[in-house]
């Protein structure tokens, strides 16, 4: 990643820290990240392909990598998500109901941003 890039990065997560954030990157009311906030952190902007009551689903991307971003109404509503996509692979940094997915090594710098822990999907790779 270009230096310009790491310090707009950087730039959005102190612009975010200073809109009543807490640690985790939760908000100070103990809700999700929003979709937005998520996307600004890795320093792209958020195509929104779901909006509904239970889930929001979005997408960005970088000059080096896709994401698929999440935000969820409910703990309860993110852990059967999760349940049911870590079966097809992948990663997932998942924060308080949110998630966002890509490759392991492009999370590392949205974890540093936003906290949460990064989970594996099921490894299809035969070794």
């Amino acid at each position: 990643m270009t230096r310009v890039r790491w310090a707009a990065v950087a730039a959005a997560g102190l612009l975010a820290a200073g809109c009543g954030s807490s640690a985790g990157g939760q908000q100070a009311d103990g809700g999700s990240v929003k979709l937005e906030r998520i996307a600004s952190a890795i320093g792209c902007t958020a195509s929104v392909q779901t909006d509904s009551a239970e889930l929001r689903q979005g997408s960005c991307s970088t000059a080096n990598q896709t994401y698929v971003l999440l935000t969820f109404a409910s703990d309860k509503g993110q852990r059967a998500w999760l349940d049911d996509a870590e079966p097809y692979g992948g990663s997932y940094l998942v924060g308080t109901r949110w998630v966002v997915q890509a490759e392991t090594a492009a999370l590392k710098p949205v974890q540093k941003q936003l906290g949460g822990s990064v989970e594996a999907g099921a490894d299809h790779s035969g070794h």
